[in-house]
């Protein structure tokens, strides 16, 4: 990974390696967004395995995998699927075709910026995207592994399966973009 002024307080992104560990920084505020790392995977039916720690620099932080498909024009950005790891709980989002898709997510900016509550239907429908279970983030390294086979996600930590989903995610085309908060290590 090349390395430029991407330093804390720059808006730039940045990842350095040391001792088999990925540090990454991010300023959120003039970047608009947390880091984001993209690795071409070329496939249609597969998963991302990665090593984490959950805190790990900052208390509260979470920590964001997912998938994209950046050829698919009727989802932003490409979105499909991600899983959200907070100090608490797992989420797992099917966003292709939930809250990314463009006709749902035009449909939902009206109400967000009215600042207005969600219609019942539109919210309902959004929580069958997603499902939610508990977990207890301890500051441990654990392995993280996101499958993502047909209309089905499954989320494993440390080989043990803690939530499935199953929605319309089939991509045709792939690519793993592994998001994160301002600072946080990655083992692989």
């Amino acid at each position: 990974m090349g390395e430029r002024d991407c330093g804390p307080g720059s808006p730039h992104q940045t990842g350095g390696s040391r001792s088999g560990i990925l540090k990454i920084y991010s300023n959120e505020k003039a970047a608009g967004h947390g880091i984001h790392i993209h690795h071409d995977a070329g496939f249609t039916d597969g998963g991302t395995t990665l090593r984490f720690r959950l805190p790990g620099l900052n208390k509260g932080e979470s920590c964001i995998v997912g998938h994209v498909d950046r050829e698919l024009k009727s989802v932003h950005a490409g979105h499909l699927c991600y899983a959200y790891l907070n100090p608490t709980n797992i989420m797992l989002r099917d966003s292709k075709t939930g809250i990314h898709d463009l006709k749902v997510q035009a449909r939902r900016a009206e109400f967000l910026k009215r600042k207005e509550k969600l219609p019942p239907d539109l919210d309902a429908f959004l929580q069958t995207k997603q499902k939610v279970v508990s977990w207890k983030a301890d500051n441990e390294w654990h392995e993280l592994t996101l499958v993502f086979e047909g209309d089905e996600m499954r989320l494993s930590v440390d080989g043990k399966v803690l939530v499935t989903h199953r929605s319309e995610l089939r991509p045709s085309h792939e690519t793993v973009a592994e998001l994160w908060s301002n600072q946080h290590p990655v083992d692989r």
